[in-house]
């Protein structure tokens, strides 16, 4: 019983964190379905150079983020932001790419400096709003919480079945002694029944 109590506190507490983590997770999945439709013409530099900014959705950049340059799926190029949020890549080519990150991705079309329509732009920004816990063990996410969330609940409903078999046991000693005290108790009661007996004319 105390098991199932403990387990529905954890149950509660990993779905409120999920209610927390949702809003800025589906709504960072907005951003990336929203920038997947629409395609940025982007300019590239000298020698295939590019400069993205990875920003939240209050436009603050995020530093430690990882940028993915894809072409057709596949992985071109990797950089990390710095403070600024900014991202470098030497060696592009011109075509349709994506630019993804943890919590977001925009589609560009890369040009080179020659041919770039007048819209074009040099820096194109990717929206993300994963917010990185940085620590000891990296960064956590939603389904991570959720581990850990199953995870302690397996500790809790182990801890209280060990402590219920400990009681279970100590209450079973517990019924022994007071048999035991009780025996000797009929006993002697009994030894005094034969003495008042024994002592009667």
């Amino acid at each position: 019983m105390a098991a199932m109590k403990n387990l529905r506190g954890v149950i509660s507490l990993v779905l409120a964190a999920a209610v927390l983590f949702q809003s800025p997770l589906a709504v960072a999945g907005a951003a990336t379905d929203e920038s997947a439709v629409r395609v940025q013409d982007v300019r590239l530099g000298t020698g295939g150079l590019l400069t993205t900014r990875v920003v939240t959705l209050e436009g603050q950049p995020v530093e430690g983020s990882q940028v993915t340059v894809e072409f057709q799926g596949r992985a071109v190029a990797v950089a990390e932001t710095n403070a600024d949020g900014l991202a470098s890549f030497r060696g592009l080519r011109a075509g349709q790419h994506r630019l993804v990150t943890a919590g977001g991705a925009t589609s560009c079309r890369f040009w080179t400096d020659e041919k770039a329509p007048p819209a074009a732009v040099n820096t194109p920004a990717v929206v993300s709003d994963v917010r990185l816990v940085r620590g000891q063990f990296g960064a956590f996410n939603l389904p991570m919480l959720v581990y850990a969330g199953v995870a302690i609940a397996a500790v809790v409903i182990g801890i209280d079945a060990r402590n219920d078999a400990e009681d279970a046991n100590a209450a079973a000693l517990k019924a022994q002694a007071d048999a035991a005290a009780l025996q000797s108790e009929l006993t002697a009661l009994e030894q005094r029944v034969e003495a008042l007996e024994d002592a009667s004319p």
